[in-house]
């Protein structure tokens, strides 16, 4: 009977099939142009180590099935994703894996970044730094007690198949919004991104951490005084909940003390 088996058995082929990522391997190290690395990934290669050691979560062990992916290539292929916008079959040809490791191993890096280092460098300025940044806002930009630039943009989406219509925007196609406070540096001090595309930017600002800030000690400044008039923000109630021109404020100074009835040429 062993003997018959032996006869019938078949050769066994190796269940991972062999990708060549030679251009992260191979072609990518050897470039003499440090300009090279910073084009595919939007950082340097010492931003690169320090992502790295803080996605150490990441990294898995070797198995005696397989080797595992090493954490620096892990790193890049989230790198490489987010900033070339390349499709996962594109980028999994670069990098010798499977396409499916990396949809997994993007959104895991998504994740682990968000829960690491978004606290570390989202953030409004502390107190004790407001006063410096208004200085250095209206020295790049000439607007006096300014903080940050917020706006709102649609991000394309495929539809869930549940509340499909709440995701097609006024634009005519499928999105979530991004709401971001940008510095005189370019540096986001605050996002919001997930809600869906049909929502007005006024329900997306009240569910924000926005309204909560603004009514912190973070914005006690006093009022400045440019030339004589008050500076001040116009914004219309249904585009905002938080009173920026309709009562003082500690930072921004109106020279009105009630909401007045604006039409819609003058908002």
């Amino acid at each position: 009977m062993a003997a018959i088996m032996r006869l019938c058995s078949r050769e066994r082929r190796v269940w991972s099939y062999h990708r060549s990522g030679s251009w992260y391997d191979t072609t990518l190290p050897n470039l003499p142009d440090s300009s090279a690395f910073r084009e595919n990934f939007r950082v340097s290669r010492t931003t690169f180590t320090y992502i790295v050691n803080a996605c150490e979560c990441m990294r898995r062990q070797d198995t005696n099935m397989r080797r595992a992916i090493p954490l620096d290539k892990r790193v890049a292929i989230g790198l490489y994703r987010l900033a070339s916008s390349a499709e996962e079959r594109t980028v999994a040809h670069l990098f010798g894996v499977s396409r499916p490791s990396v949809n997994l191993i993007f959104r895991e890096f998504c994740r682990v970044v968000v829960r690491h280092l978004e606290h570390l460098y989202i953030k409004f300025p502390r107190p004790c730094e407001m006063a410096e940044h208004l200085r250095q806002f209206e020295a790049v930009l000439g607007f006096p007690q300014g903080v940050g630039a917020l706006d709102g943009c649609h991000l394309e989406v495929c539809p869930p198949t549940v509340n499909t219509s709440d995701y097609y925007n006024y634009k005519g196609w499928y999105s979530i919004i991004l709401l971001a406070v940008a510095d005189h540096n370019y540096k986001f001090l605050s996002t919001n991104v997930g809600s869906p595309g049909k929502n007005h930017d006024s329900n997306v600002f009240r569910r924000s951490k926005l309204p909560g800030v603004l009514a912190s000690q973070l914005f006690s400044t006093e009022a400045k005084v440019v030339e004589g008039v008050n500076v001040c923000v116009a914004a219309s109630p249904r585009r905002s909940s938080v009173p920026l021109a309709g009562t003082p404020h500690e930072t921004i100074s109106a020279p009105w003390s009630s909401w007045v009835s604006l039409t819609d040429i003058q908002l």
